[in-house]
């Protein structure tokens, strides 16, 4: 019995290429880079807080059977 070869794994290179062409092209556009990352690593606290309280809510309101 022959054994036949495993197809190889492709890696999808267009994600990575589009982040790194909008960080190309937005660069110019930000002002301070500190305060970029500052707003950024808010905002995503912000989502986190966010989704935590969401998550709770559906829990709570899930064994209630409201």
């Amino acid at each position: 019995m022959a054994l036949e070869a495993l197809p190889g794994r492709t890696r999808d290179l267009v994600p990575g290429i589009l982040i790194l062409a909008f960080i190309a092209i937005a660069l110019p556009v930000i002002g301070s880079v500190p305060t970029w990352v500052t707003l950024t690593v808010a905002a995503l606290a912000m989502g986190m807080m966010l989704f935590i309280m969401a998550s709770g809510l559906t829990l709570v309101f899930g064994l209630m059977d409201v």
